[in-house]
Parts: C-alpha cells; sequence; structure tokens
C-alpha cells in the first residue's frame, strides 16, 4: 500500500448507484489448499466485477480510516436476505479499492426495497470523524 495514495482522500461522502442483483454468498465460501477464500460459485466473482467497473474512479481512493456504509437494496423480490447481500456489497467496496479494508466499516446501516424491473443497490459512504487512527 503506497501511503501517498492514503493522503489523496479528499471526499468526506461517496455515493452512487451500482446495477444489478447481489447474489447471494451464504455457504458459498471455500478456502484454497494455502488457505485463502473463494466463492464457490462465479456469480458473486461476477458481482464484484460488475461492482468495480460501475463504481467511478475517482472513488476508488483505498481509504484507511474508519468508515460509515448505508445501502439501499433495491431488490427484484425478498427471497434473499438483505443482511447477507450488504456482506457481499461490503466485500465489493474492498475489490474496487474504495477502501482498504473491509473491517474499515465500523457503522453500518440500510433498507431494503422492491423494484422487480430494476434491481440495484444505492451506497453513500462517510468518513468517521474523531475516531483515533487503529491498526486495522
Amino acid at each position: 500500500m503506497n501511503k501517498q495514495n492514503l493522503k489523496k482522500v479528499t471526499a468526506d461522502e461517496l455515493t452512487w448507484e451500482v446495477l444489478g442483483e447481489i447474489p447471494s454468498a451464504k455457504n458459498e465460501l471455500r478456502f484454497s489448499s494455502s488457505g485463502r477464500p473463494y466463492h464457490k460459485d462465479n456469480a458473486v466473482r461476477e458481482y464484484k466485477q460488475s461492482f468495480a467497473m460501475q463504481t467511478p474512479a475517482k472513488y476508488k481512493l483505498n481509504i484507511a480510516c474508519p468508515v460509515m456504509v448505508f445501502t439501499t437494496i433495491f431488490q427484484k423480490d425478498r427471497r434473499r436476505d438483505a443482511h447477507n447481500a450488504t456482506a457481499v456489497i461490503y466485500d465489493a467496496l474492498e475489490t474496487a479499492g474504495v477502501i482498504y479494508n473491509d473491517r474499515l466499516i465500523v457503522k453500518w446501516g440500510g433498507t431494503a426495497k422492491i423494484d422487480k424491473k430494476n434491481p440495484r443497490v444505492l451506497i453513500s459512504l462517510l468518513k468517521v470523524m474523531g475516531e483515533e487512527k487503529r491498526n486495522y
């Protein structure tokens, strides 16, 4: 991690929309022989790639300070668990290079709504002011 990249973070709030249905990652995580985690199903990997492509380049800041993340998840139906969907979103934030590590998410919240024709997620990420620097 280049420390110069950490100094470039100037935005206190980032908000954007990512289109597409969030796949379920429940019971899909496996570990390779070297101990590295991976998803058995390609759907989660493909969603993370799509998430990264839809994230504005100016938001790919590798933020390395505590953040709050709020999501509004628009699902096709209520069959999927919105709580598990947020875990996929938080991993995707890291994969896309928005945050350095999803352990930096110290506060979170969100809502789930139905939109059968346009599944998507609205994301708001805010830096947490007054948090002491910690070893994350």
